[in-house]
């Protein structure tokens, strides 16, 4: 019998491969599962001088869509209405530059595949 894991498993899964990855690649991790005004962002890096708020999606099978396909622009405007209430929470909105990337896993291999500014407000 396959052990198959729940939705949330996989997803905290591909969120761990998709941090450990961008933390390779020189970002500094800050938080993870954000959520607020009804909104989830997955994880809160920092790139030098700039925040990033990544949406991580993960597939079992990317043949037939691939995971940046399934970031609608709904799912876009959660993402950027999170950031901007965390980013005044902080008291930093206008400090720093603020990026919007997106994480891509395939589970069926572990690959990442990263998009730098996915979308923009």
């Amino acid at each position: 019998m396959k052990n198959e894991l729940s939705t949330r498993e996989r997803g905290h899964a591909a969120e761990t491969l998709a941090k450990c990855y961008l933390e390779k690649q020189g970002l500094t991790f800050i938080e993870r599962n954000v959520e607020l005004c009804g909104a989830e962002v997955d994880l809160i890096m920092e790139d030098g001088n700039v925040w990033v708020f990544v949406e991580v999606r993960a597939r079992e099978n990317c043949k037939d869509i691939h995971p940046f396909e399934t970031i609608t622009r709904d799912k876009q405007l959660k993402v950027i209405r999170v950031a901007t209430s965390y980013l005044c929470n902080a008291e930093c909105f206008n400090t720093r530059e603020v990026r919007f990337d997106a994480v891509a896993v395939s589970l069926a291999d572990n690959s990442i595949e990263w998009a730098k500014a996915a979308f923009t407000p």
